[in-house]
């Protein structure tokens, strides 16, 4: 089965391919162009894809679903907006929708990859220590008939330097896939992220002609795995009691009465969809800042346990010598 095309080449094909059928081309000229200069490879394969399935007759729709590139979410709103004759704002409303995931998927990556890196680097310098200092001064205090930290202690350092930068090498592949990302939702930070995630996805939904009600049901289905998944089927089971959508998603905890008030305004204004957005710019940006003071938090005790684990190499090379000092002296 062919990989998913990522949120950054998804949001890239929907931009250009919304704005050449705006320009009046059709899809399979607008495919044919976009084919011969690719973005990635994989743009390239898919863009090969989907113009022999065009070429065959293939609805839009079909012929998306039919390269296995796609998820499921993004094949059904361009099922709507095929069906509704707006495929080319469903598209827009997707690029949007993958560009804003693309950016907070990488913000984190990159927020993360510092404090490992540094994990790494202490690693290497233990290490060091362990391999090329600790003989040294062993073999001094042996000659001078001392106790020194041993063989014992040399490779207690060598084991801890090694599982450091193995711990470190792994965080950084593993928080390139789901599961690793998953791992930085919850919190505040999380909650932010799931907010803006939320926004995100039902300003797509209700760009793209779908209606509040089917609107809400999807993205109680985007939201599954997140804090939000409970809020969510929340929200929906008060707006099918009849309560108002700007209220129930306070009341719910789906937001906060600050963000509340944002949607209350956009709703009574007839401008949902741009309130949505907004908010998923609020919260996004509310999310970068919580995860970097989490990580700021993360650097401190990092830097504390380099102190203290560089005080206690230093005390168990110290206090041999300092005993030796002394016995000189009396």
């Amino acid at each position: 089965m062919p990989k998913e095309l990522s949120c950054e080449e998804r949001s890239v094909l929907s931009w250009e391919l919304a704005r050449l059928c705006r320009a009046g081309l059709s899809w399979q000229d607008s495919v044919a162009l976009l084919s011969q200069r690719p973005a990635t490879p994989a743009l390239g394969e898919t863009l090969a894809q989907l113009g022999h399935a065009l070429e065959e007759g293939q609805s839009v729709a079909r012929a998306f679903a039919q390269t296995g590139r796609f998820p499921g979410e993004y094949l059904r709103q361009l099922e709507v907006g095929q069906t509704s004759g707006r495929l080319d704002q469903v598209l827009e409303a997707l690029a949007a929708y993958d560009q804003r995931e693309s950016e907070t998927s990488s913000a984190l990556r990159q927020a993360v990859t510092y404090p490992l890196t540094m994990i790494a680097l202490i690693g290497g310098i233990f290490f060091f220590l362990g391999w090329k200092v600790l003989p040294i001064f062993n073999s001094v205090f042996a000659q001078l008939g001392v106790s020194g930290p041993g063989e014992g202690g040399r490779l207690a350092i060598l084991a801890g330097s090694v599982a450091c930068v193995a711990l470190a090498l792994f965080l950084l592949v593993w928080l390139r896939t789901g599961r690793g990302m998953a791992l930085f939702g919850r919190g505040a930070a999380g909650l932010s992220a799931a907010r803006a995630r939320f926004a995100s996805a039902l300003a797509m939904l209700l760009q793209s002609g779908t209606s509040l009600d089917e609107a809400m049901e999807r993205c109680v289905a985007i939201m599954a795995g997140t804090p939000l998944q409970g809020p969510a089927a929340a929200c929906q089971a008060a707006m099918l009691r009849g309560e108002d959508f700007d209220r129930a998603v306070v009341s719910t905890g789906l937001l906060d009465s600050f963000l509340g008030g944002l949607l209350a305004a956009g709703l009574r204004s007839g401008g949902l969809p741009e309130a949505m957005e907004e908010i998923a710019r609020r919260c996004s940006a509310q999310a970068q800042e919580k995860l970097t003071a989490n990580l700021g938090r993360f650097e401190y005790a990092l830097v504390l346990f380099l102190c203290g684990a560089v005080a206690a190499i230093l005390l168990s090379v110290m206090l041999p010598l300092v005993g030796m000092l002394s016995a000189l002296g009396g």
